[in-house]
């Protein structure tokens, strides 16, 4: 809600909050919902006034950012508690903030993606949105078809209309992909749209995933035959 906006936006950054960059249409959608997502954690998985910098990490992070274009998507795997969904609330705050902002955060959390949403397309073909691609085009509103491809397109083309300051990069913030309702399935559609992100220079992906989980979901992979990553 607009109520949960606003007093999100004054919780995490007071007043910085009139300096932060202009959005608008698809991409203000997606500054709202991650300011509602870092709500979500504020107080219990992020708390700004005592977080603590993970400069390895961040480095890292940085190091990715600007690297080549081919190396589209980073994976962050570590036990539960270190800080995985506090990390990226903390970039997240930070890119939003900057007046001449030019990354544009979205955080995911994926425990919070529809638990149905791959059944109601067919997403057996190549390319078609599955559980992650439909949430995020119903949350953008995007009058796109049931394919990435096209998601991406309508992308593009918002980022490229934010007015005189250069097209920002996109960042897919999946946070917790264990939590996931099928996070086999999910990481199968990530890795797909990480292909398809080496493509562009305007797309980047950072997931996080629980370190157990990371090995049962390479094991349950390597028995299905299966190549994970792409």
């Amino acid at each position: 809600s607009r109520t949960m906006y606003a007093s999100v936006m004054t919780a995490l950054f007071g007043r910085r909050s009139t300096h932060m960059r202009t959005w608008t249409g698809t991409a203000a959608a997606i500054v709202q919902h991650t300011t509602e997502t870092m709500g979500r954690y504020l107080g219990v998985q992020y708390c700004p006034d005592i977080y603590l910098e993970r400069e390895h990490a961040l480095a890292q992070i940085q190091a990715f950012m600007q690297g080549s274009p081919r190396v589209s998507g980073l994976l962050l795997v570590a036990e539960s508690g270190t800080g995985k969904t506090s990390l990226l609330c903390h970039l997240a705050s930070r890119w939003l903030h900057q007046p001449d902002a030019q990354v544009l955060p979205w955080l995911i959390a994926c425990q919070h993606l529809p638990e149905g949403a791959q059944r109601r397309e067919d997403t057996t073909q190549p390319g078609a949105l599955g559980i992650l691609g439909q949430a995020l085009r119903a949350m953008t509103g995007g009058a796109c078809d049931a394919h990435w491809a096209s998601l991406l397109a309508h992308l593009a083309n918002t980022l490229r209309q934010q007015g005189k300051q250069p097209m920002p990069r996109l960042v897919l913030m999946l946070d917790a992909v264990n939590e996931a309702a099928d996070p086999f399935a999910l990481l199968q559609e990530i890795d797909s749209v990480v292909g398809l992100a080496r493509r562009v220079a305007w797309l980047r992906c950072l997931i996080t995933l629980r370190q157990g989980s990371y090995e049962a979901l390479r094991a349950r992979f390597a028995a299905c035959g299966m190549r994970w990553p792409q």
